[in-house]
């Protein structure tokens, strides 16, 4: 008997069990749905205000390629010829011949040997098969995609965002003024600008991995890199290095694990250099036998000026000549696009009320790593210190290679674009909204964004006959 009742208490237990577990499969089954199903609709909403976001982006800059009054950018008359010269040489000598010098305009001048030359580059690979007009205006919405993108798959990725906030840094970094207003003016070669994100996603790619991770991880990185230098950025080899750098350390600072990054910084600097060399050696050879440091650095005077310069430039109105000449000594009228890195006033409002609202926490994260965040203020003072003049301190830039070659440092101020918006992003998310709060939020501040950066009294309109 009591054999008996044990098997039925055993079959019970059994029943019981299995119908706990299909309850159990039931509930866990459904959740995945529901995560499909509110994917879905953020990749609906992503999509569909990505689309409007190009749109007026496009609507926004396609105006000055040419403008109202046939009129592009003053240093396309520069930038022209030489894509020209580009095309003329690979239709004579084909892709693999080097252009070390051309004779196709100002009586024959450098080419390849020039620090600045992009033959190797999308620009002038584009010159190749449409018109160097139509070219510019492909690499200006290549480029653009290629930042936003990249801007929202680090944040994605690399430091767990959810997609609205993703969205909203990755808008932020497609819209910054720096990049468009280079373009617009002719300075093509800062279109490499904007794979900066690429640049940090590469050194995060499998960062717990082993040796084949790192060298190959490293060997992207330095790819990427080293288009920059053959794309024309001479200009943006040391602010996006370190803009790289502040990144690790903002990422390491909010908890993003960062496996073996610094060995493979040290694998990135040598293969770039390896990468480069060829470029590099030339264009150090040409700047040795044509030297510019004779001429003085434009500086600010004013220390204050110096901080409150890029604050504005970032966050306000950019600051014209009117303004500057009072307190910059200009070895040359510097024009508006010098200083044009803003992002509109939408990150400080964000950076603002984080700081207030989790002060203690922050300050906590920041008394925990103490070294990283001296290091953090010491990259981060770089940009202020080297536009600050005094003729003692501007006699002592002047011996550091590369920086006494230069007549104005002013695009160091670029460093401040990926960090405030960087900042702008993890800070909102620390409000904890659900997604659709998150996707109002973020469209209110982008249309405040938008309304900013169209509102803006802009020197560069559509029927200006001269685009300085």
């Amino acid at each position: 008997m009591e054999l008996f009742l044990g098997k039925i208490a055993k079959m019970q237990a059994k029943k019981f069990n299995s119908s706990k577990a299909k309850k159990t499969k039931k509930i866990t089954s459904s959740k995945p749905k529901f995560q499909q199903k509110n994917a879905a609709a953020d990749g609906y909403i992503l999509w569909s205000l990505f689309g409007l976001l190009l749109l007026t982006y496009y609507l926004f800059w396609a105006d000055f390629f040419p403008n109202n009054a046939s009129a592009l950018g003053h240093d396309y008359r520069y930038v022209m010829p030489r894509l020209l010269a580009g095309y003329y040489w690979f239709e004579t000598n084909g892709l693999w011949a080097v252009p070390y010098f051309t004779p196709s305009y100002c009586g024959g001048d450098v080419f390849f040997t020039d620090p600045q030359n992009n033959y190797f580059s999308i620009p002038q690979f584009l010159t190749f098969i449409i018109n160097p007009l139509a070219a510019i205006k492909w690499t200006v919405l290549i480029f653009s995609v290629i930042g936003f993108s990249g801007f929202y798959l680090l944040l994605r990725r690399i430091f767990q965002l959810p997609v609205a906030i993703s969205f909203f840094a990755a808008a932020l970094f497609f819209l910054n003024d720096y990049f468009i207003y280079r373009m617009i003016i002719g300075h093509v070669g800062y279109h490499p600008f904007m794979l900066l994100p690429w640049v940090v996603l590469a050194l995060f790619w499998q960062r717990n991995g082993g040796l084949k991770q790192h060298l190959i991880s490293s060997t992207l990185t330095a790819a990427i890199f080293a288009y920059v230098f053959y794309g024309g950025g001479v200009h943006l080899l040391i602010p996006m290095f370190l803009m790289v750098i502040i990144l690790l350390i903002i990422a390491k600072l909010f908890g993003v694990e960062v496996g073996k990054i610094y060995l493979r910084l040290g694998l990135f600097i040598g293969m770039v250099l390896l990468l480069s060399g060829a470029k590099l050696s030339i264009a150090l050879a040409t700047l040795a036998n044509l030297p510019r440091s004779h001429l003085p650095l434009d500086g600010i005077h004013s220390f204050f000026y110096a901080i409150w310069l890029p604050i504005k430039a970032l966050f306000f109105a950019v600051p014209t000549y009117e303004y500057t000449k009072n307190f910059i000594g200009h070895t040359i009228i510097l024009s508006r696009h010098e200083f044009q890195i803003g992002v509109s006033i939408v990150p400080l409002i964000i950076i603002i009320i984080g700081f207030i609202s989790k002060f203690s926490a922050i300050k906590n994260r920041l008394l925990q790593h103490k070294i990283l965040a001296i290091i953090l203020i010491g990259l981060l003072l770089i940009p202020i210190f080297v536009n600050y003049y005094t003729p003692a301190w501007n006699a002592f830039l002047k011996q550091i290679p590369i920086i006494k070659n230069s007549y104005s440092l002013f695009r160091w101020y670029s460093i401040f674009i990926p960090l405030v918006i960087l900042l702008a992003a993890l800070l909102l998310n620390i409000w904890r909204l659900n997604s659709k709060q998150q996707w109002l939020i973020v469209i209110g501040f982008l249309a405040l964004a938008l309304a900013q950066k169209f509102s803006v009294n802009n020197d560069y309109d559509s029927n200006c006959r001269n685009l300085t």
